[in-house]
């Protein structure tokens, strides 16, 4: 895993980490180098889960799209119900969104 120059973690959170590590093993699955492209740096929008260390964006661009359709699926299983993982043409966001489960 490497992270784009500029890209800061400062302040990401445990579970974020978890879900960075799980997305390292998926893309090295899949024959790639996991590059974060953003993390707690840049700007988001007031609510975005970046800001408080709860997300992080990872490149795609190099995946064809049935690839990046295999990875997409397979990091959404791994991660399971408490991430979102949002496809975007050059990269995947992935938000801790905790749910309660009753």
């Amino acid at each position: 895993m490497i992270l784009k120059p500029g890209v800061d973690i400062l302040g990401i959170k445990p579970e974020t980490m978890m879900a960075v590590i799980i997305a390292d093993s998926v893309w090295k699955k899949h024959g790639q180098e996991l590059v974060l492209t953003s993390v707690t740096d840049s700007v988001h929008s007031k609510y975005s889960r970046h800001n408080s260390g709860m997300a992080f964006d990872c490149r795609t661009r190099y995946f064809n799209d049935s690839k990046k359709a295999a990875v997409v699926a397979e990091l959404k299983k791994s991660l399971g119900a408490h991430f979102n993982v949002i496809v975007h043409t050059t990269h995947v966001h992935v938000g801790y969104k905790p749910m309660r489960v009753e």
